[in-house]
């Protein structure tokens, strides 16, 4: 990960720190630099009207106007310095925390969310930053991106230790990673929990994909980090830690250093024999998957690195419950079990058809009802299409986040990859409303793409609509047929 090359002292007083010139104040340090879509360089003018004291900007093809009377710093890759610069700013609240990241395809949002809970269930106050919104587990304000941006991510940092943190666990995201948005955090404890397709839409290959979370793990300062040995990825991560002497646990089911043995699943639970170096212990959670096995076992080598007893672990990780949107369960006994869940890649998708297929009993069906988002990979369509149609007896392919393309282009290129049984619905409430009405008791029905978002994404505007809510009111019509 990028180290700050230097310091950069201003002479004026400063009140906050930003990269957004619409919040720009009196008193305020401003950073100008290039980003995805917008040139903070161009709106340097506007933060020197509302008052700025001092702006740091890119050096890149740019040059200051004389005629700007406030004090100003060029610095190279700015971007990548900012994370460093506001660290510095609120006084590298990370190195007083204990600062864990999550990194992965698959799982980053359960692995952080049962952190958080098991650390409070210990009484160590807990904050997580991440998909399903930052803060604490009661006062979660939405999150725009997984991972926030570098200035916002020390604000919220300091903000927590303020309010009496502990612990902080955060998502880690391959776009905030690349972009350098955790630069400046002081990370304790480095999470993988797999690698497969995703995001090729902004990295190109895979190669980079993996390049970018890759960069997790050498982040400066690192005590520990804790792998999925039976990730190729993993093992790949494992090698080279290991060869520089650095500090890695690994977890796997048939191996690593905390593994799973005498593993059974019931309909509702899991349980197994967790083999760790403080000895060995019976695991239950009242989760169900093989790949939610591998979440818990993440759970559990961190919270062992943390100064966690094993007995207290095991004894925290009993209580754990499933995240929003991941593998949510409606429905059940005279009604059509519904299964709510986030999968999107197509790894995550397979695994959680696997799942529900070894669940149900014989004779039931397994129905699945999904769709693509627009503006990302498009590759993984034809391959999520294939999936749904080998693995459910019934696919009902619908729209899920169009944004800014058509979405029955997006339909027909999910189709490319199916056959069997399926039937086309592009309005989401409709396929939903379908595809539970078409399943008996005993049937599942996965809703699969959106898990907790409230929204539905199309040309720039987000409609609300929550899979959770439709399956919710359609459940309510089902049962009422039953009476009437």
């Amino acid at each position: 990960m990028t180290k700050a090359i230097q310091s950069y002292r201003i002479k004026t007083p400063i009140k906050n720190i930003t990269a957004d010139s619409r919040k720009v104040a009196h008193g305020s340090l401003f950073l100008a630099y290039p980003g995805d879509k917008i040139d903070g360089r161009h709106f340097i003018a506007d933060a020197i009207k509302n008052g700025v004291s001092a702006v740091l900007w890119d050096s890149a093809d740019f040059s200051w106007n004389a005629d700007w009377p406030v004090e100003n710093i060029a610095i190279k890759n700015l971007r990548l310095q900012a994370g460093y610069i506001a660290a510095q700013y609120y006084k590298n609240p990370s190195s007083t925390l204990w600062t864990i990241g999550v990194t992965g395809t698959n799982g980053k949002t359960s692995i952080t969310q049962w952190l958080s809970q098991c650390f409070n269930y210990l009484n160590r106050k807990t904050a997580v930053i991440g998909t399903l919104g930052n803060g604490f587990s009661d006062q979660l304000t939405e999150a725009i991106n997984t991972t926030p941006d570098a200035i916002l991510l020390q604000w919220m940092l300091a903000d927590f230790l303020k309010q009496g943190a502990e612990v902080v666990v955060l998502e880690v995201s391959s776009h905030g990673l690349h972009q350098g948005r955790v630069n400046g955090v002081e990370f304790d404890i480095a999470v993988l929990s797999n690698l497969s397709r995703d995001h090729l839409d902004y990295h190109s290959t895979l190669e980079e994909y993996a390049a970018a979370k890759r960069r997790l793990f050498d982040s400066i300062g690192l005590k520990t980090s804790i792998v999925n040995c039976d990730d190729d990825f993993g093992k790949q991560i494992e090698r080279d830690l290991k060869n520089v002497g650095a500090a890695v646990v690994t977890y796997g089911i048939e191996h690593g250093d905390v593994r799973a043995t005498k593993l059974h699943f019931q309909d509702t639970y899991f349980n197994f024999v967790a083999v760790t170096s403080q000895g060995n212990a019976a695991v239950r959670a009242n989760l169900i998957g093989r790949f939610n096995v591998y979440n818990v076992l993440a759970v559990l080598a961190t919270l062992l690195a943390s100064n966690v007893s094993l007995q207290e672990a095991v004894k925290a990780i009993s209580y754990i419950e499933s995240a929003p949107g991941r593998m949510q369960k409606l429905g059940g006994g005279k009604l059509p079990m519904v299964v709510v869940d986030y999968a999107h890649t197509p790894d995550a998708l397979e695994k959680v058809l696997s799942t529900l297929k070894t669940q149900k009993k014989e004779g039931a069906k397994l129905i699945c009802v999904f769709g693509c988002g627009g503006d990302r990979d498009a590759g993984k369509r034809e391959l999520m299409g294939k999936i749904a149609s080998d693995l459910a007896d019934a696919v009902v392919v619908t729209s899920d986040n169009p944004r800014h393309e058509n979405k029955y282009k997006i339909i027909n290129e999910i189709l490319q990859g199916m056959q069997g049984n399926y039937l086309i619905e592009q309005d989401r409430a409709k396929a939903i409303k379908a595809s539970i009405f078409a399943a008996k008791s005993g049937d599942i029905v996965l809703i699969a793409g959106k898990g907790h978002e409230q929204y539905q994404e199309i040309k720039d505007k987000k409609h609300h609509f929550s899979d959770l809510e439709q399956a919710q009111k359609v459940l309510k019509k089902y049962a009422e047929t039953l009476t009437s």
